[in-house]
C-alpha cells in the first residue's frame, strides 16, 4: 500500500506540473532581475487548510446566472497577500467599484506544489515511523514466542 500512496502522490505531481507548464500558463515568464532575493518557501500547507473553495454567482454582466468556482479574495488576502491584488476605483460598464480584490489563480499552481512537497514529507515520516513499528512488533513477538515456546 506505501508504493501505491507514493506511486498515486508522484502521479499526480507530474500531471500538475504538466498542467501548469502545459495547459494553465500559456505565456513563460523569465526574471533574472530576482537572483539576489530567492528564498525558500515557507510552508503553506496549515494556510491552505483555512482556504474554503465557494461557488459563487458574478453580479452584474450575468444575465444567466453562471455559477463559478473559487475563493473569496478578502479571505485568501489575509493568507496569501501575493495572491490578491486590489484596485481603487475599477470601472467596467457600470458604477465605480473602490478596492476591488482581483485572484491571480497562478498563485496557487506553486502553493500546490508546495503543500504536495510538504505532504510527500509527512508520508516518508510515516512510513519511516510504520516501519519501525513494525520492526518492534517483529522483536515483541520474537520475544513473547521465546517466553511460551513457540518458533
Amino acid at each position: 500500500m506505501t508504493n501505491e500512496v507514493g506511486f498515486n502522490l508522484g502521479f499526480y505531481m507530474r500531471i500538475l506540473i504538466k498542467w501548469l507548464l502545459l495547459g494553465y500558463g500559456n505565456y513563460w515568464t523569465f526574471g533574472s532581475q530576482i537572483e539576489n532575493s530567492i528564498l525558500p518557501m515557507e510552508p503553506v500547507l496549515s494556510k491552505l487548510k483555512q482556504l474554503t473553495p465557494v461557488s459563487y454567482e458574478m453580479t452584474g454582466e450575468n444575465p444567466d446566472h453562471i455559477r463559478s468556482i473559487g475563493f473569496i479574495a478578502q479571505d485568501v488576502r489575509k493568507l496569501f497577500p501575493g495572491a490578491v491584488r486590489v484596485i481603487s476605483d475599477f470601472n467596467r460598464k457600470g458604477p465605480v467599484t473602490n478596492d476591488l480584490n482581483t485572484m491571480n489563480y497562478k498563485y496557487f499552481g506553486v502553493l500546490a506544489i508546495q503543500a504536495l512537497k510538504e505532504q510527500w514529507q509527512q508520508l516518508k515520516a510515516l512510513e519511516e515511523e510504520q516501519a519501525a513499528l513494525l520492526l518492534e512488533i517483529d522483536e515483541l513477538q520474537v520475544k513473547a514466542n521465546a517466553l511460551t515456546g513457540k518458533k
